[in-house]
């Protein structure tokens, strides 16, 4: 979204338009995050070997943990993702085109809107795309982060 577009929602939705789907975020990022690390440190510490310190994990090691933690913050959070996705992509919508059923500005109205649309299904659509995304990202950035983070210490 550019500036310009961002002023023309800004000027038919008011200031409100800018916060669409900020409490979906919240429901997303809040147990996505929580799980992410949880299984972060979990994986590393099944990957350690007795007696030893996780910081002495090898790369493949970090490498695995992350991409675990990525998918699993994804399949916990995708369901909120959608609903904010499906909420974000309505504010360009015309209230003659809400008023009939198609679209959602409220949470509630989008969530059962998806929901009628394709019951539990419906809100993980598309997440295997997200996972083939996410995997080797979130691998990748945890392993670098546990790295630098290991040089640092030393």
């Amino acid at each position: 979204m550019g500036l310009w577009e961002c002023y023309r929602q800004v000027k038919t939705g008011g200031m409100r338009a800018l916060y669409t789907g900020f409490l979906p975020v919240l429901m997303r990022n809040t147990p996505g995050f929580a799980v992410a690390y949880g299984t972060f440190e979990y994986m590393k510490q099944i990957q350690t070997p007795i007696g030893d310190l996780a910081t002495h994990l090898y790369t493949h090691n970090l490498l695995l943990a992350g991409g675990v933690s990525g998918a699993a913050y994804w399949m916990c959070a995708y369901p909120a993702d959608v609903l904010r996705a499906n909420m974000q992509g309505q504010i360009n919508m015309h209230a003659h085109e809400r008023s009939a059923g198609v679209g959602c500005v409220k949470m509630s109205e989008c969530a059962r809107a998806l929901w009628k649309e394709g019951g539990w299904r419906r809100f993980y659509r598309g997440l295997s795309a997200a996972l083939v995304r996410a995997v080797p990202v979130n691998a990748v950035t945890y392993c670098v982060y546990s790295l630098v983070v290991r040089h640092w210490q030393q």
